[in-house]
């Protein structure tokens, strides 16, 4: 557990260390400013659990993410008072937990950005403009089913597609897929549920 009444700012936080078995959970918060997360070993990862183990981190401000996020099947929960940023190629990721990212203002996924669930339901929500790209509820577990909602409660939704696949948004299954804005919707690339 990471708390600070101001800026918040951690780097490879690992609730396993070398016991890849071991089953811990994670909690980042900033009580009135900003939190942000680094990878500074180079593996592209800043905040790991495994198991059942829970990542959330909240900021009264801004999150940036600048590299991945991933809870082995676990939930990860990103709650920002103003802005969530996830940084250039970094994945939020879990093989069977829930992903949800709430901002007072806008969500930003950078070039190369991506989240994916194997199974858990995928919630985008920001106050303003929220731009995601490369969703999967679904992963590598071709038959796992998750839900995905993207909503902009005052602004407009874009969804883009991030590995050139075609694909911006997809669930296997019966997961639905929810997009929703209070202005514009800009679908860059396919949107697909299978059922």
């Amino acid at each position: 557990t990471y708390t600070g009444e101001t800026d918040v700012v951690v780097a490879d936080v690992n609730a396993n260390g070398a016991d890849a078995t071991a089953t811990g959970s994670v909690a980042i918060t900033s009580v009135t400013g900003n939190v942000t997360v680094n990878d500074e070993d180079d593996d592209g990862i800043a905040v790991i659990t495994n198991g059942v183990g829970t990542i959330e981190i909240d900021a009264a401000t801004n999150v940036q993410a600048n590299a991945n996020i991933q809870s082995e099947l676990g939930s990860v929960t990103i709650t920002s008072g103003e802005a969530t940023t996830q940084g250039a190629d970094v994945e939020f990721a879990t093989a069977g937990g829930d992903i949800a990212v709430t901002a007072g203002t806008t969500i930003t996924v950078e070039t190369g950005g991506a989240a994916t669930s194997n199974g858990g339901d995928i919630t985008y929500t920001g106050e303003t403009d929220v731009i995601v790209g490369d969703v999967d509820a679904s992963g590598s577990d071709a038959s796992a089913i998750g839900s995905i909602a993207i909503t902009s409660v005052t602004g407009n939704v874009t969804v883009n597609d991030e590995d050139d696949d075609g694909i911006a948004v997809i669930t296997n299954g019966s997961g639905n897929v929810d997009v929703s804005a209070a202005v514009n919707v800009q679908a860059n690339a396919n949107i697909e549920s299978e059922l």
